[in-house]
């Protein structure tokens, strides 16, 4: 009897063990992610489905893999940039460019590196060209993830402007450096527009924390002039970085144009102190800069609602 009993406790604390560990790492202080894996491809390859497009090569080889973000000068002229080597290469009429028009040092560890592109052309004529990259020192030690304004003269990019210098590492010991965002897009207010993921797992105000720690810059959608300064009120308030968020609670996002569809994976707070990472893929349509139409402006964030 006795070893029957045993065997019955025994089984059960086996049956229950892996459930309790699941549970702790949920716990606001032991975070545990999803680990990366990679898709295998498609045997066939991508296949075209609308008839009404077309897919045509402009470019092949010379660009050093992997390539984050591009915008276009003209119609034959793109800046693409290469993630780990810090450059931001051009491509006119279908060639690559001899030199790249900028190298700055960057971070390289999972999603750090060169990240985000925007282009805009001022009242005086100037092509400004914002960058927003992880900036490393010559030794390679990261610095911060930076928002940069440069001026487009002579094929260079010169003048660099500092319009945000935001965090790039996990506080978290051990955590990786992700969910950095970093994708760049300017407005039809002429505002600069960078979104930011949680770097690293946060647990804070902007991740929809309520207990959690202050805004630092994270989690959020932040918009300057194109001179760096605050636009108005965020919805944290007046102080810096508060008054920089348009919107928070975005765990991590991928951008391209305004009047385009945003992928934003967001958060939700279960419990005061047991939460859950849920990886919404929200897609926020028509998300539209209603300035066209003299109406106010409109994002949503991870709750569906304004901030």
């Amino acid at each position: 009897m006795r070893k029957k009993n045993i065997i019955i406790v025994t089984s059960t604390i086996l049956f229950f063990l892996p459930a309790f560990a699941l549970i702790t790492n949920f716990n606001e202080n032991n975070i545990s992610h999803a680990a990366y894996v990679r898709a295998r491809p498609e045997s066939s390859g991508q296949v075209l489905i609308d008839p009404s497009l077309k897919v045509e090569m402009i470019f092949k080889t010379g660009l050093s893999a992997p390539t984050t973000s591009m915008a276009f000068l003209g119609p034959n002229d793109i800046l693409v940039l290469e993630k780990n080597t810090g450059k931001v290469q051009r491509i006119m009429d279908g060639k690559l460019q001899e030199n790249p028009l900028l190298q700055v040092n960057v971070g390289k560890q999972i999603e750090l590196g060169m990240l985000g592109i925007a282009i805009s052309k001022s009242q005086e004529g100037k092509t400004y060209v914002f960058l927003d990259y992880t900036e490393a020192n010559s030794s390679g030690i990261v610095m911060g993830n930076r928002l940069y304004r440069y001026e487009l003269v002579d094929d260079r990019l010169v003048n660099p402007l500092l319009l945000l210098n935001l965090p790039a590492t996990s506080p978290i010991l051990g955590h990786e450096n992700n969910h950095n965002g970093g994708k760049v897009v300017i407005g039809p207010d002429r505002n600069v527009y960078v979104i930011v993921g949680d770097v690293g797992g946060r647990i804070g105000n902007t991740q929809n924390i309520m207990r959690g720690n202050s805004p630092d810059g994270t989690s959020g959608i932040l918009r300057v002039t194109q001179d760096g300064k605050s636009v108005e009120n965020g919805p944290f308030g007046s102080s810096v970085p508060n008054i920089l968020y348009y919107a928070y609670g975005i765990r991590n996002s991928f951008v391209t144009k305004m009047k385009l569809i945003m992928f934003i994976q967001g958060s939700i707070v279960v419990g005061e102190r047991q939460w859950v990472w849920l990886c919404l893929d929200l897609i926020l349509k028509w998300i539209y800069f209603h300035l066209v139409e003299k109406e106010n402006t409109v994002i949503l964030n991870s709750y569906g609602k304004k901030p």
